[in-house]
């Protein structure tokens, strides 16, 4: 994951090998891998800046 030039910018970036494996994964292991990340995501990143990142996305939705 590379950090962009505003603060809330984030990006991911897969390599070939990356995708060659993610293309092996059942559905099942791909929803747990995506279930991972949310959690951790929603671990280290602050409720105000998860609020802003919802905002700027258009996910402003409660949940």
């Amino acid at each position: 994951m590379k950090k962009g030039k505003n603060k809330l910018e984030y990006s991911f970036t897969p390599n070939k090998e990356y995708i060659r494996e993610t293309c092996d994964m059942s559905p099942e292991a791909k929803m747990k891998w995506l279930e991972e990340a949310n959690r951790f995501v929603r671990k280290v990143v602050s409720e105000k800046k998860m609020e802003k990142w919802r905002k700027i996305t258009g996910k402003d939705r409660p949940r």
